[in-house]
C-alpha cells in the first residue's frame, strides 16, 4: 500500500490502524492548565472549557503528537479526521499544523459548532467522564487566574502555551518552514487585541501564585475538616480532659484539708448544718 510523504499509509488504513502512534515517538503530556489554555486560546467559550478538556484527554491523553492511521488518520489533541476535514491538512494533504494544539482545538471548536459532541467517540462512549472532575477544577482555577488580566483570555492562554508547549512542538517539527510560520501566526492570532503575552505572564505571577496558594489552603483546610480521624482525635481529647478534671475534683473532695475547709465554711453559712449544731 502506498505511503504519503510522512510515512502514513494512505489512502485507507494499515494493520492496527486504530492503535495510537506518536509522531517521532514523542511522548509529551500537557498539564491541565496547558490543556485549558489550548481551548481558551482556540476560542471555546468558558462554559465549555472543562468538558472540552475532558474530551481532549479522552481522545489523545493530552498529547499533541498522537495520531492513528484509520482511513486517512486522526491527528492531534482532538483527533481531527483527515478524511472528514481535509482542508485542515492543507493542499499537500498533511500540513503539520495539527501538532499545534491550540489550532487543533480551534478546528475542533468549528466541528463542535457543526456537529456537537457526537463528533468524538471519547464523548459518545463516556470516556471523558474519567477526566471530567479534574478538568472542571482546572477550568475553574484558570478562570480565577484571569482576574488579574480580564478581557484578555486569549492573551493569557498564549502566555501559558509559550512556556513549554510551543517550544516542544517546534523542537519536534524542526522549527522550520511552514510549521514555524503557522505556529507564529497561530500565536499572533491568539494574542491579537490583548495585552502583551509576556507582560501578562509576569503580571500573573503575583495574582496567580496568590490564587494557587489560596486554592491549596482552602483545599487543605477542607480535607482536614472532613477527615474522620481528626474528629475522633478531638473527641478523645475532650473526653480525656473531662475525665481528668472530674477525677481531680473527686480526689480533692476527699482530702482531709478540703473536708475541714468545707466544715468551716458551713459553720458560717446561715442555715447550714454546722451552724445549727453550734446554736444548739
Amino acid at each position: 500500500m502506498a505511503k504519503d510523504k510522512y510515512g502514513i499509509e494512505w489512502p485507507g488504513g494499515n494493520n492496527g490502524a486504530w492503535s495510537a502512534k506518536r509522531w517521532k515517538n514523542t511522548s509529551f503530556t500537557m498539564s491541565w492548565e496547558e490543556t485549558i489554555a489550548c481551548v481558551a486560546a482556540a476560542g471555546w467559550p468558558r462554559d465549555k472549557w472543562g468538558l472540552a478538556a475532558a474530551v481532549m484527554a479522552a481522545e489523545s491523553g493530552r498529547n499533541p503528537f498522537i495520531y492513528n492511521t484509520f482511513k486517512k488518520g486522526h491527528f492531534g489533541v482532538f483527533q481531527i479526521s483527515r478524511s472528514a476535514w481535509p482542508e485542515f491538512f492543507g493542499s499537500d494533504g498533511m500540513n503539520e499544523q495539527w501538532m499545534l494544539p491550540w489550532l487543533n482545538a480551534q478546528k475542533a471548536y468549528a466541528i463542535y459548532k457543526a456537529q456537537g459532541w457526537k463528533a468524538w467517540e471519547g464523548y459518545t462512549n463516556g470516556g471523558y467522564l474519567a477526566y471530567y472532575p479534574i478538568a472542571m477544577e482546572a477550568a475553574a482555577k484558570f478562570g480565577r487566574k484571569l482576574a488579574v488580566h480580564p478581557n484578555d483570555e486569549k492573551g493569557f492562554a498564549a502566555s501559558v502555551l509559550h512556556k513549554r508547549v510551543l517550544p516542544k512542538v517546534l523542537s519536534v517539527t524542526g522549527a522550520a518552514g511552514k510549521i514555524g510560520d503557522v505556529a507564529a501566526e497561530g500565536v499572533a492570532d491568539a494574542i491579537a487585541g490583548g495585552a502583551n503575552a509576556t507582560a501578562e505572564g509576569v503580571m500573573d505571577a503575583g495574582g496567580a501564585v496568590q490564587s494557587t496558594i489560596a486554592d491549596m489552603a482552602v483545599t487543605d483546610i477542607w480535607r482536614t475538616l472532613t477527615t474522620p480521624a481528626l474528629w475522633m482525635r478531638l473527641a478523645y481529647g475532650v473526653t480525656g480532659i473531662a475525665l481528668v478534671v472530674g477525677g481531680l475534683y473527686l480526689i480533692v473532695q476527699q482530702t482531709p484539708v478540703m473536708k475541714k475547709s468545707k466544715s468551716l465554711a458551713m459553720a458560717v453559712i446561715p442555715g447550714g448544718k454546722a451552724a445549727k449544731g453550734a446554736a444548739s
